[in-house]
């Protein structure tokens, strides 16, 4: 796959080259609300929403003057956040679980656009590919008046006994599906709503099967 999706990139980089004329880029940047989808034998669950950010470059090749093709080059933070707490024999328990992965993320769309005007709407759907590069996990924990607090990189082959509790480990590779729409105004300056839907387990050593979700917003300039 990882093979696969280079040569498309190598393939789609000659043909910008090659066309020069028909090429554009710029740079953006935005925020995010990204999740994490788990599941086990015996549960299914999403992550509450965390907050993020992403930032980077794009060059786009118009096919036709309704049809293009997109690449991404970005920065993006995704992650997760869960709490749980529960009242027994009059002591509370509190737990919460914060995951913040940073991605270089590269999604490739095609897209079809209209143009009405000196605005133009657009959709748009392809896949990313993403490598990360930090982050971490964290785990808290508060019995009554005591606390416990733990933390680890979010990219490790092996969690450390004392921690396997509370941390899974995860692979850096990250692939999916991406879908948006945007508008453009002036041919200048862009604004993107997509969605990220992971398609493939980040965590495939543990017992569990966990995926990243994206729901980004983005603004663009184009040079």
């Amino acid at each position: 796959m990882k093979k696969i999706f280079l040569l498309a990139v190598i393939a789609i980089s000659f043909t910008f080259t090659a066309n020069a004329q028909k090429l554009g880029f710029g740079v953006e940047v935005g925020g995010n609300l990204s999740n994490i989808y788990s599941e086990t034998p015996t549960v299914k669950k999403s992550s509450d929403y965390l907050l993020g950010f992403q930032a980077g470059a794009f060059v786009d090749y118009s096919i036709t003057d309704n049809l293009f093709i997109k690449a991404h080059f970005l920065f993006f933070t995704k992650g997760s956040y869960e709490k749980n707490e529960v009242t027994a024999l009059g002591v509370t328990t509190k737990e919460t679980w914060k995951s913040s992965p940073m991605y270089i993320n590269i999604p490739i769309v095609f897209g079809v656009g209209f143009e009405i005007g000196d605005i133009k709407p657009y959709a748009n759907a392809g896949v990313y590919l993403a490598y990360g590069v930090g982050g971490k996990q964290k785990y808290d924990n508060k019995v009554g008046s005591l606390e416990n607090s733990y933390t680890t990189d979010f990219f490790i082959d092996n969690i450390e006994n004392t921690l396997a509790n509370y941390f899974h480990s995860h692979d850096a590779f990250d692939f999916g599906a991406r879908v948006g729409i945007g508008l453009e105004f002036t041919n200048k300056y862009l604004v993107e709503i997509n969605y990220d839907l992971g398609l493939i387990d980040i965590a495939p050593k543990d017992n569990i099967l966990k995926k990243n979700n994206a729901l980004s917003l983005t603004f663009g300039y184009r040079f």
